[in-house]
């Protein structure tokens, strides 16, 4: 069995050793922020499936481990949140790493359920800023 590591968790870890703590910090930041979109949905039932920008890796999976350590291969992600009993997608979030931290939600669908969804998520990210 392969160990799913938080791929968060092993780069700020890796520029905190490096001494690089400002890059620690964003990166730790944009962790939690994945983390508290992921939890949401899961709370809510839904699935995620998780896009590194030119590929699939993860096909609505409900589970935490999984959908971490698919996330941060890449500069950016989107998360899909899927219904996984019906296979209807009910929005997206488009995450792009590397800028300031709290600004790792570059984009996402909009409609009034979805954008009820985001609310808590941007508000949580608004604090970091």
């Amino acid at each position: 069995m392969t160990k799913l590591v938080n791929p968060f968790t092993l780069a700020a870890r890796d520029a905190n050793d490096r001494g690089e703590r400002d890059l620690a910090k964003r990166i730790t930041t944009e962790g939690r922020i994945v983390s508290a979109i992921v939890k949401k949905a899961l709370a809510m039932g839904y699935g995620v499936s998780v896009n590194d920008g030119e590929e699939t890796t993860l096909h609505v999976s409900t589970s935490y481990r999984k959908i971490m350590a698919h996330c941060f291969t890449t500069d950016e992600d989107v998360l899909t949140i899927t219904n996984p009993h019906t296979a209807h997608a009910i929005g997206w979030v488009h995450l792009v790493y590397g800028n300031c931290g709290h600004d790792v939600v570059s984009d996402h669908s909009s409609s009034a359920y979805f954008d009820r969804f985001m609310k808590s998520i941007n508000e949580y990210a608004d604090t970091f800023a």
